[in-house]
């Protein structure tokens, strides 16, 4: 069933998917779902390798310092790499997935500031 007769429906989507770094997708009818689906799988392996590069060169940043990276290191450290593998021309450009629909979430900030989603 379509998500837009449950009142607080789309808001709990938009929120879960924002909290677990996934996208909510509006689709107009099921038929679409296959084009959903393979350019999400798409959009994920062109990341895989910037995230594997990302993931290694931290480590090698840790071990250098003989301890974890404090939250502001590691961001200045993932946009450092960044920078690098941009400058590099390894950075290259992921194909994102898109779509022509706009979901309707204006109260999916409740559910972000909420202790729990239950």
């Amino acid at each position: 069933p379509s998500l837009q007769s449950y009142p607080t429906a789309v808001d709990f989507f938009v929120a879960l998917c924002g909290m677990t770094g996934g996208q909510a997708v509006p689709l107009a009818s099921s038929h679409l779902l296959p084009k959903v689906v393979l350019g999400a799988t798409v959009e994920e392996a062109g990341l895989a390798p910037l995230r594997a590069e990302v993931r290694d060169q931290v480590i090698q940043m840790r071990e250098e310092r003989g301890r974890d990276l404090t939250e502001a290191e590691m961001e200045e450290a993932v946009a450092s790499i960044q920078r690098n593998l941009r400058a590099s021309g390894r950075g290259g450009r992921v194909q994102h997935m898109s779509h022509d629909g706009a979901l309707q979430a204006t109260h999916a900030q409740t559910y972000w500031d909420a202790p729990t989603l239950a």
